[in-house]
């Protein structure tokens, strides 16, 4: 082991009988090369090596005390406390001094002289820790010629009378600076020539052969003991003793097993709420489990964010938090905020404040002149927070645009919108006519005219359909004179009608001919080959649609007087109404956000003015 880079005593704990002994030799290898080369003592050190060792392995310093006696002999005390990279000074002016020092060290609880102080001074330190009921042992390291001294007697006199606990180690090396003399040296020369010392020193040796060794547990701070009684078991011919998570084997005498059973520890996890209750707080919770807790949030507020303490991490999801893998006792704050809503008849914009689900309401807008209403709906959608919805309001104005004169336009519709996507349509009515009202937002209405030159238009995009222009008509019933003279471009029943003219249409003529029949489809060739009559004198044929006949009968159903009343044989004319428009259709989509959207309402017809939207918190 490098020795300087031991800092304190703990690490004693972990090793094993080969590793401590190991541990010895590398110390006096360090004793010897260092004060070799400082001055220093010798002797005195080396000696006491393994029971210095073992002093740090048995007991707690700082806080069990040690008081070495002579007090030049703690150079292995310094260095298993972290002062061995000190030893170039020993000894040496602003260096590590060579007795027991408190200035030096917290491991040095006092400032001993050369010789037989120990006993006394540790008895005076034990007096002071019961009086103060304070916990720790004090233990005195002296040898068998300090032990000879009067002081160290009346110590031993004086403790032996009071009830104070103090633990004397008598170091009996038979060494000393001159020989020792007296009835108590001669009582331990005695001791150590007899024979029961000798025998106990003996099957104490034997003793040691079958001591295994003392694990160190390395218990995690999340578990613990519950009963050593009950927790911790070994088979096997052996004495154990299980104390501060260590397990020490003691005559073992066959194959071994044991087993150490630690319990998970609980840790208190809180929550602080506003505008929020829980379904439970302050609760116990296993370590490393997750706790999940129900939150009831106030009408109108949301989850917004938390903060837990020792960097707990958390989850929140459907009115439900979870702590993940809880080790020690946390507390989490949760903000809840009031949710804005928003009702509005302009267009705009609102950016989500706090993930949920909203209810989101539109009216379309009903169409203009005598239009039909607008649709109403409503559903219930996922909104996630810091989306921005655009929503458009439609008016009278803003549908479909109105086709000529007379006609009036269709509603607008009120829409929702993410990213390009409109998720919610609301429809506007149709425009409405002089002859009939529009067709009510949805799709509904809107006349549909045998000519569909008048038909009212469909609505686009959930807005209404304007309405047809209105038309001037022919309303005579007699007889046409002259022929068809005139031709409106808009009705290509006849040559003249097509701009450029017909290839067939020369030299001013009026009727349609063979030519002009062949090229259209088998199913119509027959009306276009028909005889007007004898009576004009040509035998031309023409088309039943074509231009009345020179003095030929009265003007038929589908002759030209009744629809083009610009000819010249049309004297009476009226106006016809064009159809009003057909109202818009209603969107819902199905998902939005990977959320089904639910409808609460939708409603045919509902709205009689200007489009309008609306937006509305529900729950998270």
């Amino acid at each position: 082991m490098e020795i300087k880079k031991i800092e304190n005593p703990r690490f004693l704990k972990q090793l094993n009988i080969d590793e401590l002994n190991q541990l010895s030799q590398d110390i006096r290898d360090f004793l010897i090369e260092n004060i070799s080369k400082t001055g220093g003592h010798f002797s005195s050190n080396l000696g006491i090596v393994e029971l210095t060792v073992a002093l740090h392995y048995v007991f707690d310093s700082p806080k069990d005390k040690f008081l070495f006696d002579v007090g030049h002999q703690a150079y292995v005390h310094k260095i298993l406390t972290g002062r061995a990279p000190m030893f170039n000074k020993l000894k040496k002016y602003g260096g590590m001094c060579g007795f027991q020092n408190r200035h030096e060290s917290i491991y040095d609880p006092w400032e001993a002289g050369h010789s037989s102080t120990t006993i006394s001074g540790a008895t005076g330190l034990a007096i002071a820790r019961d009086l103060k009921k304070e916990n720790f042992e004090v233990i005195s390291i002296i040898g068998d010629a300090a032990l000879m001294s009067g002081e160290s007697l009346e110590a031993l006199n004086f403790l032996g009378g009071i009830d104070t606990k103090v633990i004397v180690i008598l170091n009996d090396n038979n060494m000393s600076i001159s020989r020792n003399v007296g009835g108590l040296s001669n009582f331990l020369s005695d001791v150590r020539m007899s024979y029961k010392y000798n025998q106990a020193k003996s099957n104490y040796t034997e003793i040691l052969k079958t001591f295994d060794k003392e694990y160190v547990i390395n218990k995690d701070a999340n578990y613990y003991m519950k009963d050593v009684s009950k927790d911790v078991k070994c088979s096997g011919k052996v004495n154990y003793n299980f104390t501060d998570n260590k397990l020490q084997l003691l005559n073992v005498e066959s194959d071994v097993t044991c087993s150490v059973k630690y319990t998970v520890n609980k840790y208190y996890l809180a929550l602080i709420l506003n505008n929020a209750t829980s379904s439970e707080n302050n609760v116990l919770v296993n370590a490393f489990e997750d706790k999940s807790i129900s939150i009831n949030p106030e009408e109108n507020y949301a989850f917004t964010g938390a903060s837990c303490t020792n960097g707990q991490t958390y989850q929140y999801s459907n009115k439900t938090f979870t702590v993940k893998s809880i080790n020690k006792d946390t507390t989490c704050t949760l903000r809840y905020e009031k949710v804005r809503n928003v009702e509005s008849n302009t267009d705009g914009e609102y950016v989500v404040p706090a993930s949920g689900y909203y209810l989101m309401e539109a009216s379309g807008a009903k169409g203009s002149g005598n239009g039909g209403k607008g649709a109403y709906v409503s559903a219930e959608v996922y909104l996630v927070k810091g989306q921005t919805i655009k929503y458009e309001v439609g008016t009278s104005t803003n549908g479909a645009a109105s086709i000529g004169s007379g006609s009036h336009a269709g509603g607008g519709a009120s829409r929702f919108k993410l990213n390009s996507e409109y998720f919610i349509i609301s429809a506007g009515g149709g425009g409405g006519s002089n002859g009939s009202p529009g067709g009510e937002g949805n799709g509904l209405g809107g006349v549909n005219s045998s000519d569909s030159s008048k038909n009212g238009k469909n609505g686009v995009s959930g807005s209404g359909g304007s309405s047809a222009a209105d038309a001037t008509v022919c309303t005579r019933t007699g007889t046409c004179g002259g022929g068809c003279k005139r031709y409106e471009t808009t009705y290509r029943r006849c040559c003249e009608s097509y701009s450029p003219p017909h290839e067939e249409c020369v030299n001013g003529e009026t009727e349609c001919g063979d030519a002009f029949c062949e090229k259209l489809p088998s199913s119509q060739q027959g009306s276009c080959y028909r005889k007007c009559g004898e009576n004009n004198g040509i035998g031309k044929k023409c088309r039943t649609v074509g231009g009345g006949c020179e003095s030929y009968g009265t003007c038929p159903h589908e002759s030209c007087a009744e629809y083009y009343p610009t000819y010249s044989c049309c004297t009476n004319t009226s106006t016809k109404s064009g159809d009003s428009g057909n109202g818009g259709k209603s969107v819902i989509s199905s998902k939005l956000n990977n959320k089904t959207i639910t409808i609460k309402q939708k409603v045919t017809g509902s709205n009689n003015g200007n489009g309008k939207i609306k937006i509305s918190f529900v729950r998270e």
